[in-house]
């Protein structure tokens, strides 16, 4: 049976170049150094919000198979607490794109919740995307897991973030403008962070 398996004239071309291998491991190398400065950015914005009591330390994670494709992440702020959920994950998609969400879940939803909603004009005007599917762990933000907040009206908004357990608002940036990705990405960290200033201490797990 195994003799029924040929490969194609570009797979025979990747399976025999060692280039191929060497620079994808190299850019994975730039990436994770990408995601370690990232965090070291992100840092002092974070002392401008109070974060749930049992926040968890920054933590970057990769898989070779997201849809098919390498990814890396950045979860920083982290906290997964059972249905308490406030997080600000960097992602970075193969083939794709960079993205920033905002995840909330449980309480830090709800004290969000009005600082987000009256916020829905400069997020639509940020090329905003919200998350609409059932499962708040997507990170394609095309159909049917987002919709851009600029394909969707105030009344809308207000709803789907009233009456969904979670609210996920992400935004992606080219990879074709490598070079910009981490001031843009530090950029929507700051309009994020603006999002949660000002609410009351957290203590979900009291």
């Amino acid at each position: 049976m195994a003799t029924k398996i040929r490969l194609s004239a570009e797979e025979k071309r990747m399976v025999g170049s060692e280039r191929f291998i060497l620079t994808k491991n190299r850019i994975l190398q730039k990436l994770m150094q990408l995601m370690g400065e990232l965090k070291q950015e992100y840092d002092p914005l974070l002392t401008e919000i109070s974060l749930p009591e049992g926040t968890a330390s920054a933590k970057i994670s990769r898989g070779e198979n997201y849809k098919g494709f390498p990814w890396m992440m950045l979860d920083h702020p982290r906290y997964f607490s059972g249905a308490e959920t406030m997080a600000i994950r960097s992602f970075f998609w193969w083939g794709h794109y960079f993205s920033i969400s905002l995840q909330l879940s449980g309480l830090p939803k709800e004290k969000a919740k009005p600082r987000i909603l009256e916020n829905f004009k400069e997020l639509r005007k940020a090329n905003y995307y919200l998350c609409v599917h059932k499962n708040p762990w997507q990170h394609d933000l095309g159909k049917p897991y987002y919709r851009s907040l600029k394909k969707m009206t105030e009344d809308e908004f207000h709803e789907l973030i009233t009456t969904k357990e979670f609210i996920k608002l992400s935004k992606c940036f080219s990879l074709k403008k490598w070079n910009k990705a981490g001031r843009e990405m530090k950029t929507a960290f700051g309009e994020i962070v603006e999002l949660l200033r000002g609410l009351d201490r957290l203590r979900v797990n009291k």
